[in-house]
């Protein structure tokens, strides 16, 4: 039992992948770390509404999301916003207008965080107007025209970082946010708000739909699960969703190769930024019984449309084409190929969607509203650390008749140098090496080198026998020179049969 037990081990072990971190080169992308000194707890590239993606524009835009060197979001944004009046009229908002706010006082440990209209919008009926907002308890202004900015505020605070957003549709100043905390957490916040009042007498609804494509540990081999209490039930096609407060309903997508994961959790206790409540239970599906948003969430496959080139997302003819009322459910959970029929999400690159909701009341609206869920890690998020990673597909066994396996070998992190890997077998008369040396470079350290490994046979009856193929690596990059690689025990499964049995007096008697 003691063997089994060290093999699985090793495989669950070989399974880590390499370490990485984004690189922020597309149009419009913007770098950032935090900390601002020492290793990266959160790396990514971020873009203002202006240079979002999608038709419209997709509000404040994460990309290549990476926690302590491991991928974690591929992208996140919104790239649908609707607002709709009981009255009929429905509005279709973009998403790509930035509106100035009041930036933060500093971005490393910033006593007064930014303040968009949706902070400043904390009264029922008060109007702030653009920056600098109208100061509704104590009169004047909050903060001077000096301090107005657009795009995306930046904010390093000691256990999170804060990326903030305001974007215009018109009178409707919405508010994008991302807090990254230091735990794997995320905190997705979007604000619906009014500068003037317009249409302020009339009852309507505002829906804004997240779409994350989480990629964790890459595009393919995810897992999604539908969580009640402690119940989680596998889903192998798309679907869509609803939020239950009696079961606590959650969501959870896992790489099925690492076991790394998220789930998504609504809020259903949180403060906002001015104080108002974030419930995410308080706007149920379909709440105005017009039809026109009658989900929660939906989880689908990544898809491209019009010749493979254009993402689900963009809004276009042939894809969610949408009007100015409703969101079609229908088309993203299935394809047009298929007549809707949903698609696998078995092991696939799945893509979720997360719906928040607020309702202003005629004449009692213009309290800004804030909505959105807590994205929390499961599994080992923990740091990778300059190594040599080895991988095999199947168990650490070999045989004495001969029996073979092969061991992808490759740095878990980039080297600023070379790195040389020497290579023994600590008992060469169980298992041998077809290479006693590998070489990565800068350019190739995560690609997989292989390494064959041949069980040997001999003439005892020793039974199986446990063997290690040791690694040492040299290199002119102090993080690797030297650096500690754990053996990886083989076992060799003996094929000898005894042959002299002894038996006690009388015993055939």
């Amino acid at each position: 039992m003691k063997k089994i037990i060290n093999i699985l081990l090793l495989l669950i072990v070989a399974t880590q992948v390499y370490g990485g971190s984004p690189t922020c080169d597309a149009p419009g992308e913007t770098y950032v770390s935090w900390p601002s000194t020492g290793t990266p707890v959160w790396e990514m590239c971020y873009l203002g509404p202006t240079q979002s993606s999608a038709a419209d524009g997709s509000s404040l835009e994460i990309r290549n999301v990476y926690y302590n060197g491991h991928l974690m979001m591929e992208r996140g944004h919104v790239p649908m916003l609707f607002a709709n009046y009981e009255n009929g009229t429905c509005y279709r908002d973009w998403k790509d207008v930035n509106e100035t706010f009041l930036r933060a006082d500093q971005v490393d440990n910033p006593t007064r965080s930014a303040i968009t209209t949706c902070d400043a919008s904390s009264t029922p009926t008060g109007l702030v107007f653009g920056c600098p907002f109208v100061d509704l308890v104590n009169g004047g202004s909050v903060g001077s025209g000096a301090d107005c900015v657009s795009g995306v505020q930046v904010e390093k605070h000691p256990t999170y970082l804060l990326l903030t957003a305001n974007h215009s549709a018109a009178w409707y100043k919405y508010s994008s946010r991302y807090y990254f905390y230091d735990n794997g957490t995320i905190e997705p916040r979007f604000g619906f708000g009014n500068d003037n009042g317009t249409n302020f007498g009339v009852t309507h609804r505002h829906h804004a739909y997240w779409r994350w494509n989480f990629d964790i540990n890459g595009p393919a081999n995810d897992q999604v699960f539908i969580t009640e209490g402690q119940a989680d039930s596998v889903q192998n096609q798309e679907f869509f969703d609803f939020r239950d407060e009696q079961v606590l309903t959650s969501w959870k997508v896992v790489d099925s190769e690492t076991g790394r994961g998220v789930q998504v959790i609504p809020s259903e206790n949180g403060v906002s930024e001015n104080g108002s409540a974030i419930n995410d239970y308080n706007m149920p599906a379909d709440e105005s019984m017009d039809g026109y948003h009658e989900v929660d969430v939906m989880a689908t496959r990544y898809k491209l449309v019009l010749g493979n080139s254009i993402p689900e997302y963009s809004d276009t003819p042939g894809s969610n084409n949408l009007g100015n009322c409703s969101m079609n459910e229908n088309i993203l959970v299935g394809t047009q190929s298929s007549q809707g029929n949903p698609e696998t999400l078995v092991d696939e690159n799945v893509v979720f969607w997360y719906r928040t909701a607020v309702k202003d009341l005629a004449d009692r609206g213009m309290v800004c509203k804030t909505g959105g869920p807590s994205i929390v890690p499961l599994g080992d998020w923990s740091r990778i650390v300059p190594g040599v990673q080895t991988i095999a597909q199947t168990d650490f066994i070999v045989t004495e008749l001969g029996g073979t396996i092969d061991l992808d070998v490759r740095l878990t992190l980039e080297p600023a140098d070379t790195v040389t890997v020497q290579i023994v077998s600590s008992d060469t008369g169980e298992g041998t090496v077809d290479v006693s040396q590998m070489t990565f470079t800068t350019s190739d350290w995560d690609q997989p080198q292989v390494l064959q490994v041949t069980g040997q046979d001999d003439a005892d009856f020793d039974d199986d026998v446990v063997f290690e193929i040791q690694m040492t690596a040299t290199s002119n990059d102090p993080d690797y020179d030297g650096v500690q690689i754990n053996a990886v025990e083989i076992t060799n499964i003996d094929d000898e049969v005894a042959s002299d049995v002894i038996f006690e007096d009388n015993f055939d008697q």
